[in-house]
Order: C-alpha cells, then sequence, then structure tokens
C-alpha cells in the first residue's frame, strides 16, 4: 500500500504518513509512532497466546483427580476414585462394603491372639461385607490386600486366620452378603492406607480402593 500524505502536527506541512520525522521541521511524526505501538502490542499478544497454547498441549493426559474404579494394573493407589467406609463399592461383580478398621500392636479373643513380628510394625483389622454380583457361585482363590500412598501393597497377616474370618477359599453364592474380617501386618511408616477391593474372577483385574481413615503411629 502506498504512504498517504498527512499534515504535519507541528508545522502544518504535508509529509509522507511513513515518515518517522517531517522533513520540514524535523518534529517526529506522532501518527506514525501510534500505529508502531499498536503493531507491537498485536505481536506481543499473538506471542503470549502461542505461549500459553502450547503449555496446554504439553499438560498430560489424567491429571484431574477423576478415575475409573476399573485398574489394568493393581496397586496403582493413584489413580484411581478412593471411597469411604460404609459404602458399597463395586470392583468387577463383587461389591465390598468395609464398616470397620482399627490398628494395634496385637489382637486376641477368647481362643488365641496374634501380634505384629517387628516393633517396627503393626497390625490393622479390617472388616465388612463382600456381595457376589454375578449370577453364578464364585470361589475366593488368592489374598486381599491393603495399599499405601506410594502403591506398596501388604497381603493378609497369615496368623490372622486365628482371630479373623478369611475369605480365601470362601465360596459366594449370588447376591448373598457374607461378613468378614481379616488382618494386615503394615510398616509403622506407611501412610494413606486403603483396602483394595477386588473381583475374585480369575482372569480379572478390576479394583477399587477404600479409604481406612486409620493413622499408624
Amino acid at each position: 500500500m502506498n504512504p498517504t500524505l498527512i499534515l504535519c502536527k507541528s508545522c502544518q506541512k504535508e509529509i509522507s504518513s511513513d515518515a518517522p520525522v517531517c522533513p520540514h521541521c524535523g518534529a517526529p511524526n506522532k501518527g506514525k509512532r501510534h500505529w508502531a505501538h499498536k503493531a507491537g502490542l498485536v505481536f506481543a499478544v499473538v506471542v503470549i497466546v502461542a505461549v500459553i497454547a502450547a503449555d496446554l498441549t504439553d499438560t498430560p493426559e489424567g491429571t484431574a483427580n477423576i478415575a475409573s474404579n476399573n485398574s489394568a494394573g493393581r496397586g496403582q493407589g493413584g489413580s484411581q476414585t478412593v471411597h469411604r467406609l460404609n459404602e458399597a463399592v463395586a470392583a468387577g461383580t463383587m461389591e465390598w462394603t468395609i464398616t470397620g478398621a482399627k490398628v494395634a500392636s496385637g489382637f486376641s479373643n477368647d481362643v488365641s491372639s496374634v501380634q505384629a513380628d517387628s516393633s517396627q510394625s503393626v497390625l490393622v483389622f479390617v472388616s465388612g461385607t463382600v456381595t457376589n454380583r454375578s449370577n453364578e457361585e464364585v470361589t475366593h482363590i488368592g489374598n486381599i490386600y491393603l495399599v499405601d500412598n506410594h502403591g506398596t501393597r501388604y497381603g493378609e497377616k497369615q496368623e490372622g486366620a486365628l482371630v479373623a474370618n478369611p475369605l480365601a477359599l470362601e465360596s459366594f453364592n449370588p447376591n448373598v452378603p457374607k461378613k468378614f474380617s481379616t488382618i494386615f501386618e503394615v510398616p509403622c511408616t506407611a501412610s494413606g492406607l486403603k483396602f483394595e477391593a477386588t473381583d475374585f474372577g480369575a482372569l480379572s483385574a478390576d479394583t477399587a480402593l477404600i479409604e481406612l481413615g486409620v493413622k499408624l503411629q
């Protein structure tokens, strides 16, 4: 675009709109500086928008604290929704409700007792109900676990069978709630303990986490 002629604001003589100064009196061309300033502002805005867009693009997916109850990899506590005590929680075809959790160095009843193996660990007694929501009888073979904030899993204490009701080798008829209680031994330094509800299906990896709300120290 060809430059236009404008009047110098100082001497009122005609000058080119592109001239940085008036060739007659040497006064700055204020109109030229005004449009250059606007162009600089527009450029700055474009750069800022580009930086913000690049930052959003680089944000990894999955940073929101929303996740499915189903997890392809067990023990990854940070990637699942955490449920509360007394809340019915589905893990595959099994429905779990953890009704209580307590911590001590040992537990006992009229028949037997069980103690922590080390002064650096404590026992966590967990009780609740589990219901088979499928249409077929299911037998549980294996273990259940607690998970801490680092994803470390702690299995049932074998001696816990003396004072608790473990689920291993139990059969579950459809839609019949079954009470259970079991014991875990964990380090005193563990934090954020959660119960890992699981599906008893042999090929299933569905899990759900339930916050126990216990303090170990």
